[in-house]
């Protein structure tokens, strides 16, 4: 939510690029991916919960890394890596990558003259 409100204030021509450093395992008492053994899709989480908001992040790329499994199964990672990609589609941004790998991430800005 912070980093929408933020992105909003600085909407213009060129593009928006949010680089997430994470393990992605929310846990908060709206939404907690932390001990589940396996993620629940984002359209059932959506549906049940009232408290549980979508950011809105049009056109903004999104570039999540450093997502470890943290002693979870390859099934838990996978089912975890699915939700997020079904709510950042859900928030309108354009998902672009989703790894465990942390390196230096090439973040490429046109100008309006193309450069």
């Amino acid at each position: 939510m912070l980093a929408s409100e933020i992105l909003d204030q600085q909407r213009n021509a060129r593009e928006n690029v949010l680089v997430i450093f994470s393990d992605m395992h929310q846990q908060t008492r709206e939404l907690d991916l932390e001990f589940p053994s396996m993620v629940p899709s984002f359209d059932r989480i959506e549906r049940k919960r009232t408290k549980f908001e979508v950011s809105s992040l049009s056109d903004v790329h999104i570039r999540v890394l450093g997502v470890d499994d943290s002693g979870k199964s390859m099934p838990y990672w996978q089912s975890l890596r699915e939700f997020w990609i079904e709510y950042f589609r859900a928030s309108g941004a354009v998902f672009e990558s989703y790894t465990v790998l942390r390196g230096p991430v090439q973040i490429t800005v046109t100008t309006e003259s193309g450069q």
